[in-house]
């Protein structure tokens, strides 16, 4: 999926990585573990609030599985541009993410109708 994305506007103005600059630097790393913790933070209080509402654990832990994707698909748009801001890149995402269901779909039609 993203392949298929534009690439940004400033690309080809910035600097290139250093040789000896290593990919996952302190900044990203801490970055990383910062979000981590705030969705576990928050899937904690998902399982933790499902729990005493009442559900089950399987249900519970369904629910808490679900935010957990959604988190993960909220992270991967947060963090997919450093340069456009987030309404725009979920605007795109979803725009993106559109055009390969219909493309699938098409080709889901095209191949049963086929058949």
């Amino acid at each position: 999926m993203f392949e298929a994305e534009p690439e940004e506007f400033d690309l080809m103005r910035r600097p290139p990585r250093r040789p000896n600059a290593k990919i996952f630097d302190c900044k990203l790393v801490l970055l990383g573990l910062q979000q981590g913790t705030i969705l576990f933070a928050l899937l904690l209080a998902v399982y933790l609030l499902a729990t005493r509402a009442g559900l089950a654990v399987e249900q519970a832990r369904a629910l808490t599985f679900s935010a957990m994707i959604i988190g993960d698909i909220w992270l991967t748009f947060i963090n997919r541009s450093w340069s456009l801001p987030l309404h725009a890149s979920v605007k795109r995402s979803i725009a993106i993410t559109c055009s390969c269901r219909l493309t699938y779909k098409i080709r889901v039609v095209s191949a049963a109708t086929s058949d």
